[in-house]
């Protein structure tokens, strides 16, 4: 992976370059930042650049033999370890990170920017989290211990050191701080308070900040150039996240299925109509875990502009230019108010996560259903 590909961060880009020409080089460094910020492609390009074999003032070559290698994130010195545990796949086998590499290859390349929502889907990984264990801290020992095969630098690219456990972390932390010469380990995390201090204290801090508005604008015009949503209402409303970015688009291609959704919810929530709450929960539950939890965060999105356009915050609004979304807004609008919008966040984030965790699809968006007659009567 190269830097230029990496939206936006060009002064974080600039000062990592320039510390591995000066030759200031931490064994061990953790980027930190929010999910959708670049902290995974920027540790990428960081380990394709340590051993990059022609360099440049300010990218990899892109060309040498380890370049190519890391294109495809198959270079033999350059080692992955992220949160996996037990599915149907590797059956009984020890879980560790190498048994996932080829699901890691294929997310990196699919969609560069994920969280751990993506990453668990992936791999099928159900309602389990995802966990860094004792044996994976062995397999990285073991693998560190012997020399380079080829490259300079022996790297060790941890995701979420924050879900490594205390067993595992004790494992590792002689080794975190005196790793043999010419190995590096990067840890990407997006919670300091989570990662346990022992491994934290040993590691020198990157923090990567939101992606500028205008650098994810002009990423997001080049990336969807198609798109019936407005580039710079997406870009807004991502926050500086592309992981954000991508659902909001994701979302605006379901629009019209997930739009008519929501509206037959509504209806029936002003109606108090129990028996159309409970077909209607039936009928949503038939489309899959996946496009349940979508169908919701599109709820969020709508129940969102609704209260932004009551409050008169055009704005920060991003109002359909579908005649039809536009009559809704204005009829619905007056429902959604600072005493009720709390609540109706929590009730959808709920159901979200009794979706995640395998709850029975009918029983919670049913329950869901009738708690939010409540919310939006007048």
């Amino acid at each position: 992976m190269l830097f230029k590909d990496i939206v936006g961060q060009d002064e974080l880009k600039e000062r990592l370059i320039r510390g591995v020409r000066e030759g200031r080089i931490s064994h061990a460094q953790m980027f930190l930042g929010e999910p959708g910020s670049g902290t995974i492609p920027l540790a990428i390009a960081y380990a394709q650049y340590l051993n990059c074999q022609n360099r440049g003032e300010h990218d990899s070559c892109g060309v040498c033999p380890s370049c190519h290698k890391m294109q495809k994130l198959q270079h033999p010195d350059i080692h992955f370890t992220f949160p996996v545990n037990k599915t149907s796949e590797i059956g009984d086998k020890v879980v560790v990170s190498d048994l996932f590499l080829n699901h890691w290859r294929s997310i990196v390349e699919k969609l560069t920017y994920f969280d751990e929502q993506d990453w668990y889907s992936h791999i099928d990984l159900g309602n389990k989290q995802g966990l860094i264990n004792v044996a994976e801290a062995d397999n990285i020992i073991k693998k560190l211990s012997f020399k380079s095969y080829e490259a300079e630098y022996k790297v060790l690219l941890m995701w979420l050191p924050e879900r490594m456990n205390i067993a595992a972390s004790n494992t590792l932390l002689k080794l975190v701080e005196e790793p043999p010469p010419k190995t590096i380990f990067l840890m990407v995390a997006q919670e300091e308070g989570k990662v346990l201090k022992t491994i934290l204290s040993r590691t020198q801090i990157i923090r990567v900040p939101r992606i500028k508005y205008d650098d994810m604008g002009r990423s997001l015009a080049e990336r969807y150039p198609a798109s019936s949503m407005p580039i710079e209402s997406v870009a807004r409303l991502s926050s500086g996240s592309m992981i954000e970015a991508r659902r909001l688009l994701e979302l605006d291609e379901e629009g019209d299925e997930f739009f008519n959704y929501v509206i037959g919810l509504l209806r029936l929530c002003y109606q108090s109509n129990v028996i159309g709450l409970i077909e209607w929960s039936e009928e949503v539950a038939t489309l899959g875990r996946d496009r349940i939890k979508r169908l919701l965060a599109y709820a969020q999105r709508v129940v969102r502009e609704a209260f932004m356009l009551n409050l008169r915050m055009e704005a920060v609004s991003y109002l359909p230019l579908n005649p039809e979304q536009q009559k809704f807004y204005a009829n619905f609008k007056p429902f959604i108010r600072p005493n009720n919008i709390e609540e109706t966040f929590m009730l959808l984030n709920t159901a979200v996560h009794h979706i995640n965790a395998n709850g029975n699809a009918k029983i919670v968006l049913s329950d869901m259903a009738l708690k939010m007659v409540k919310l939006i009567k007048p």
